[in-house]
């Protein structure tokens, strides 16, 4: 009878043991909301949180960061939390353009980089400065190693001239796929993918006509003198191509920049990043281009360290950063560590997408399309008059202010950076709210106050004090139009001349403070080129609706799923 007591007593401290242990599992999963901060009630009660809702969205719309707005208009608030997965603390999400800046530029102290973002990062370039945190040596150090790349000398010097050529060859493809299509309309989605990868080729690396994607397409469709149209019923009906074969290398970076985009959006990116690193294609990818990096490294190496008689000046990127390295070592007293790596991650970034969207807008607006053509063609006489394209020279030192308004429009309207992030660094207060250290805040661009009118009022008492006193100093977009696209926000009257306004009013695309992207420059450059040599070369004529969709996915940007255009020669 004892024994049998002592088996029943044991067995019940087993099970209370096991249920306190699933109670304190359950307790430590569910949402732990921060006070006062307004969030979905019932989400705050599944183990789930939002996990749910935001991975059903994303699944049938491609995007997240749509969802994550809408929250903000259901709750009624610039402020609001989300749960994203279970064992985590809250996403606090903010909606609200004056205090996103103000945290952005001002409050340095409080929040820092995101590590979100460095999970999304790192392993494709875990020595990019992108990565680390602000204050660290290892920052400053990158930083200090790159920092030419984006002044005048390099920018209109070697980078000019590089893009210039890119971008001509992008207008020999067109025009070569123009007379093939006859007049339909084509997909141009993988060659504005293609002109950033040779972008990259022709400003990073000493560039070789082996690297260029549009080159190979170029000349596989101009020994096409016409293709089989039976095939098409109508005008209407999208125009395919033949298509050159993808050089493994470019494949490569393809592979590693939609991996980026897939962990930025996912709730659980250490978990993927691992899933992703056992996939036999991406260890292939990063081998392939880790390979490429290592050889053109080891090439420029050996061109600044060799024969002096035989060294060339600065090519690109790479050579720049080099004699960086070398001068900072000869200072310094000490080896020049032109091997390391993070010199091999600091040269691997990428832009792209907000030509796409650029083609969609002209296309849509023709209006637009009509009057950025009249102002490049008015801005380069003596191009118009000798009937030959602008030269690198003329276009880096031109200014039209409707095309910078045009680009800025584009930028701020295609929502190519729906989201903005950083890390609260201490406990901090945002909008009256207690925001405990480590805690992830989102800076949306894709809603209130950007391309919706604000959600609600904020009394100024809940507002930092810097962000009080930049009040009279902030301009918001019109509610009544901040949804549409129109260049002409960005033009003010300034001694009876139209001028390019860049305060006009919030833009975030590239963030704002010590931690804004460091190629905003660069990727200003090869807007202005890219844009320059579209509207000068053709004209984009509608299309039908049905391939006229506004579609995005959430990539390292957000991506149209489609892009088509119907071009004739100007």
């Amino acid at each position: 009878m004892l024994t049998y007591l002592t088996m029943e007593l044991q067995l019940g401290i087993a099970l209370s043991a096991v249920t306190l242990v699933l109670y304190t599992l359950y307790r430590w999963s569910i949402p732990r909301p921060f006070p006062g901060i307004p969030h979905n009630v019932r989400s705050a009660k599944s183990i789930l949180g939002d996990l749910p809702a935001m991975m059903s969205h994303g699944r049938k719309s491609g995007e997240m960061w749509d969802w994550v707005v809408s929250q903000t208009q259901l709750l009624n608030s610039p402020i609001v939390q989300i749960f994203p997965m279970p064992f985590s603390k809250p996403w606090i999400i903010l909606a609200d353009a004056r205090e996103s800046q103000d945290i952005l530029t001002k409050r340095i102290k409080d929040f820092d980089r995101s590590v979100h973002f460095k999970e999304a990062f790192g392993d494709v370039a875990p020595f990019n400065h992108i990565n680390m945190p602000t204050g660290s040596p290892e920052f400053k150090a990158n930083r200090k190693l790159i920092q030419d790349l984006m002044t005048p000398a390099f920018l209109h010097d070697i980078a000019a001239h590089r893009i210039h050529s890119v971008a001509t060859s992008i207008c020999d493809l067109w025009s070569e796929k123009a007379r093939l299509a006859n007049g339909r309309p084509f997909s141009v989605l993988d060659d504005v993918y293609r002109i950033s990868l040779d972008v990259i080729w022709a400003v990073v690396l000493p560039f070789k006509a082996d690297y260029s994607v549009i080159n190979a397409q170029k000349q596989l469709l101009s020994a096409l003198t016409k293709v089989d149209e039976s095939a098409w019923q109508s005008i209407d009906d999208a125009m395919t191509f033949p298509e050159a074969e993808m050089p493994p290398l470019q494949n490569a970076i393809i592979t590693l920049t939609d991996s980026i985009g897939k962990l930025i959006s996912s709730p659980f990116p250490v978990l993927k990043d691992w899933y992703f690193r056992m996939l036999p294609h991406m260890r292939k990818a990063k081998a392939i281009k880790e390979d490429l990096f290592t050889k053109e490294l080891q090439a420029a190496i050996a061109n600044l360290t060799g024969d002096s008689e035989k060294q060339t000046e600065a090519r690109c990127a790479m050579d720049v950063i080099l004699r960086r390295e070398l001068a900072a070592a000869t200072k310094e007293g000490r080896k020049p560590n032109l091997d390391s790596r993070n010199i091999y991650d600091e040269v691997s970034q990428f832009h792209s997408t907000t030509i796409l969207w650029g083609l969609k807008f002209f296309t849509n607006h023709q209006d637009i399309q009509t009057k950025l053509r009249d102002a490049v063609c008015a801005g380069f006489p003596t191009a118009k008059k000798e009937q030959r394209l602008p030269t690198a020279d003329e276009i880096t030192r031109a200014h039209i202010p409707y095309l910078e308004a045009t680009r800025e429009e584009i930028l701020r309207r295609s929502i190519t950076a729906p989201v903005l992030s950083r890390q609260a660094i201490r406990d901090t207060v945002v909008f009256g709210h207690h925001i405990p250290k480590g805690t992830d805040i989102f800076f949306l661009t894709n809603g209130p106050d950007f391309i919706a009118p604000p959600i609600a009022t904020v009394p100024e008492h809940q507002r930092s004090e810097s962000s009080q006193m930049a009040k009279s100093r902030t301009a918001l977009w019109d509610s009544n139009d901040a949804h549409l696209f129109k260049p002409e926000r960005w033009l003010v009257e300034k001694n009876g001349e139209l001028t390019f306004d860049a305060g006009a009013g919030p833009m975030l695309t590239f963030g704002a403070g010590p931690r804004a992207c460091f190629g905003r420059r660069l990727a200003y450059l090869e807007l202005k080129f890219v844009f320059v040599f579209l509207v000068w070369n053709f004209t984009f004529k509608p299309i039908p609706q049905d391939l006229n969709g506004n579609a995005a996915v959430d990539k390292l940007t957000r991506f149209p799923k489609e892009c088509y255009v119907r071009v004739a020669k100007n």
